[in-house]
């Protein structure tokens, strides 16, 4: 099992993709000047009121806390609908 993190990017509504505050490039910038390691990023209709979708590098030992860190990050700099998700993944083949 592992995490993902989920947050709308329209903080202050308008574009979510490219709105210069609040869109994806600002979500971003607050992980990267964190050092949060990302391990992936998508999401769905974010040019309107969608959803991006980030999952964090894990060890482990601690497969929730860089998930919850990195939620607790993007709520403390206005993204108060951030949160952790644990997902199930398996491979099909």
């Amino acid at each position: 099992m592992h995490q993902q993190v989920r947050t709308s990017p329209t903080r202050t509504g308008g574009p979510g993709a490219d709105a210069e505050r609040g869109g994806i490039t600002e979500i971003l910038r607050i992980l990267r000047d964190a050092d949060v390691n990302l391990q992936t990023a998508g999401g769905r209709d974010l040019d309107r009121n969608g959803e991006f979708v980030i999952a964090v590098h894990h060890d482990d030992d601690d497969p929730d806390g860089p998930g919850e860190a990195a939620a607790e990050l993007l709520r403390s700099k206005g993204f108060k609908d951030a949160h952790a998700v644990k997902v199930r993944n398996c491979d099909v083949r």
